[in-house]
């Protein structure tokens, strides 16, 4: 592990047979096995891809120049998957006819860690400075003898006083600390000009006018004068309130994990290869499912307790293993505890080896992850549920497009018509996600189909609160947009004085459950005239809740207008009792 944290490899090129020679330290920081890079193909292959084209390109523009050294970096990505910085630094050797490279000769460093601390270090700048943007972090100054605090908009943004203060003494500064805070921000001032220290810093709380709380960190330069005495003092006021909370978190988390720890979620365990003995921690035994005062147990006990569909793999894990001679090994498998009980577990194992390469000692921990691996098992779950979802979806929109297609009067009408139907069908599938596809209120529908033609008093909505499931919910979508459609095209929306009213209710079918009936009612439109012929769109309103839902449809063009009611089996929606309010005679505005 040392060779991969800190370790340096060195490696030779022949520019012309492309033979590549590495060190064992080279090939133990890339994750290799002794011998396996003889060329700079096998080299390439375990570069990240993103790095290849950019490193390839500044050798060449080295070479070309005939630089003697140059470097570069770029990640490497080893055999177990792991993700490291290296930084190489080349020397080149020419042919002094040719001007061409006739030897490459480097050093690789594995610089993973300063890389790591380059990024956060880099995040924590992009957050310092949108923290002084947002008035997170302000400046001040002052003179010792007047006291009189110059501070910066920020500043005044963090305190809460007046905007466009500029100006304000010290002592109304410390007004606004918290009274518990006023000694030890006055005494962190007080010790440093005593001391006569050049800086000091100070965390407080302020009140700020509005009342609320927040925690500052004062951060301060002081300057003196050829006596020794305080003259001037300049510095910062960062708003620490994200970070105090932060720490909170931070202190609930560890505190969670010890109580984790203290759960026996996490156990240490080392294993003598000789005597085939396993001595345990009071955590691991009780992964194991054994007594809580088991101190050590036998190989056999241990692989008693694996589960048989993984016995046969975790054995030959370990043999090959020990015969690579790896340093570390980390595999997860199954046990089986007293009762029948089963647990997944993750183990992490330091290996030592004898001078004769046998595998001598393993210390590692045990690690029980039976939540994460149940989480995952449910995360595969949903993939499948949201592929069928997705492919139920196409499929309904490719029967859309279809049968638009058969009945549409021209490409403009065509296109047209096809829009408002996919869009709906999104848009049902956008309220579903939004409740995490457990239903959506019928109220909802109802409010998103008609807002396109809502204006004020033309339309009613009336209903209690009813959840259609989720499969439900795009079967009376395709409906109701299809009834907007025809009442905007030719019927109560579509002559500015007619109105729409949409009511559902319960209504008992002789078994326990009820039915629910949604009823459409236009009415103040043009006359409607009978029609003969019937459209995919009506096809739609008649046939789509009696096929897909089981349930039943009445749909009448009636001279004075459309009328229509869905009947809708229990089993297709609920209403919970706790929460149901009438929604009552809700009219709905155009804002």
């Amino acid at each position: 592990m040392a060779q991969l944290k800190t370790g340096v490899g060195i490696w030779d090129r022949n520019a012309r047979t492309d033979k590549l020679v590495w060190t064992p330290q080279l090939e133990a920081i890339y994750g290799l096995q002794p011998g396996s890079v003889t060329c700079y193909a096998d080299f390439r292959d375990r570069v990240h891809p993103d790095d290849i084209a950019r490193i390839e390109a500044l050798q060449d523009a080295a070479v070309r120049r005939r630089q003697e050294t140059f470097a570069f970096e770029f990640r490497i990505i080893r055999p177990d998957g792991q993700v490291r910085w290296i930084s190489a630094v080349v020397g080149a050797v020419y042919d002094a006819a040719t001007g061409k490279p006739v030897r490459l000769i480097g050093n690789n460093t594995d610089i993973t860690e300063r890389k790591l601390s380059e990024q956060a270090l880099a995040e924590r700048n992009a957050q310092l400075a949108l923290a002084g943007r947002a008035a997170r972090v302000g400046s001040y100054a002052y003179d010792t003898g007047r006291e009189i605090m110059q501070i910066s908009e920020g500043y005044a943004a963090i305190h809460g006083f007046p905007e466009g203060t500029t100006e304000i003494a010290r002592c109304e500064c410390l007004a606004s600390v918290h009274p518990e805070d006023v000694t030890r921000a006055v005494t962190a001032r007080d010790e440093a000009f005593r001391d006569r220290r050049n800086e000091y810093s100070v965390e407080y709380r302020i009140y700020r006018p509005d009342g609320e709380v927040r925690w500052v960190e004062t951060r301060c330069f002081i300057s003196y004068d050829g006596e020794g005495w305080p003259h001037r003092v300049v510095g910062v006021s960062i708003d620490n309130k994200d970070r105090k909370q932060a720490e909170a978190r931070l202190a609930e988390r560890n505190a969670q994990f010890d109580l984790a720890r203290k759960a026996a979620r996490v156990g240490t365990f080392t294993f003598d290869n000789a005597s085939k003995t396993m001595q345990l921690s009071e955590a691991t035994a009780i992964i194991l499912g054994l007594p809580q005062n088991s101190a050590e147990i036998t190989a056999d006990d241990w692989h008693a307790r694996v589960h048989p569909d993984d016995v046969n793999w975790v054995d030959a894990y370990r043999r090959r293993t020990f015969h690579e001679r790896l340093p570390e090994c980390v595999n997860e498998f199954r046990i089986v505890r007293a009762g029948g009980e089963v647990r997944w577990i993750e183990a992490r194992a330091r290996i030592s080896y004898d001078e004769a390469g046998r595998a001598c000692r393993m210390i590692g921990v045990y690690i029980d992850i039976t939540e994460r691996r149940q989480a995952e098992d449910h995360k595969s779950l949903l993939i499948a549920e949201l592929d069928h979802r997705v492919k139920n979806t196409l499929a309904c929109v490719a029967v859309v497009a279809q049968r638009t297609r058969d009945t549409a009067k021209s490409m403009d009408d065509f296109v047209t018509v096809l829009e408002g139907r996919i869009n709906s069908l999104a848009n049902a599938h956008s309220l579903l996600s939004l409740n995490r596809w457990q239903g959506v209120r019928i109220a909802e529908l109802v409010r998103g189909e008609l807002a396109p033609c809502m204006k004020h008093g033309n339309t009613q909505i009336d209903g209690p609160d009813v959840v259609l499931a989720a499969e439900a919910t795009q079967p009376v979508t395709m409906v109701l947009h299809e009834l907007v459609t025809n009442a905007a095209k030719y019927g109560a929306l579509s002559n500015g004085r007619g109105r729409v009213s949409v009511c559902w209710r319960n209504q008992p079918n002789g078994s326990a459950a009820s039915d629910l009936v949604l009823e459409w009612q236009e009415a103040d439109g043009p006359r409607v005239a009978a029609c003969n012929s019937s459209g995919y769109g009506t096809s739609v309103i008649r046939n789509l809740i009696p096929y897909e839902l089981g349930g039943a449809v009445d749909y009448e063009l009636a001279a004075e207008g459309v009328r229509c009611s869905l009947q809708i089996p229990a089993r297709w929606w609920r209403q919970d009792w706790t929460v149901v309010t009438a929604i009552g005679r809700e009219i709905s505005q155009l804002h």
